[in-house]
């Protein structure tokens, strides 16, 4: 089992913005259900943003939704069938990019070995409003199974890959992402 984040030399100028305003609600693709009726889902970018560099990126950054490309969409829905798949549209001026979706894991399970792992409530004093992690141990991919992506439910925003969805993603030279074996533990923030 992996940690899906996105690369670490990802650049800032690259971030997008979820325009929360016309945009379906940001809790609508973190709650792990389907979404229903129509979904709108637009994002800005920042004005001076390399819009070619953007296009040759996989796994997009915002304050909004998962945000992936068409061709990342399509790898993950090979090993992975509890997703779902919407049309995003990206603006940076005046452009209008396409090509790109939200991805919404229709998935939650056990990930975290919370015994190994060092967190605190989001709010002190009550965890049933979310943890924040510092560092996590993840627990063995058979765990995992062959759900192939799910949010692990001891933290909604964390993402965990199965082994193959994730040599899968590797082997299809998508960009934008890190995979990350937090088997023996790893710093998260």
């Amino acid at each position: 089992m992996l940690l899906l984040r996105v690369d670490e030399k990802y650049p800032e100028s690259l971030v997008l913005f979820y325009d929360h305003d016309k945009s379906n609600d940001l809790v609508d693709f973190r709650i792990c259900q389907p979404v229903e009726g129509d979904v709108i889902a637009l994002f800005t970018g920042k004005p001076k943003a390399n819009i070619q560099k953007l296009k040759k990126t996989d796994f997009i950054e915002s304050d909004g939704p998962l945000l992936i490309s068409q061709a990342m969409g399509e790898v993950i829905k090979k090993h992975a069938a509890q997703i779902e798949l919407f049309s995003a549209e990206i603006r940076i001026g005046t452009e209008i990019i396409t090509g790109y979706c939200v991805l919404n894991i229709l998935k939650q399970k056990p990930c975290i070995d919370l015994s190994r792992s060092d967190y605190r409530p989001t709010i002190e004093g009550m965890p049933e409003y979310g943890l924040r992690f510092h560092h996590l141990h993840s627990l063995s991919d058979t765990d995992l199974a062959s759900d192939g992506i799910v949010r692990a439910s001891e933290s909604h925003g964390e993402i965990f890959v199965s082994t193959a969805l994730g040599d899968a993603l590797t082997h299809a030279q998508l960009s934008g992402f890190s995979l990350i074996d937090a088997s023996a533990g790893v710093n998260v923030y």
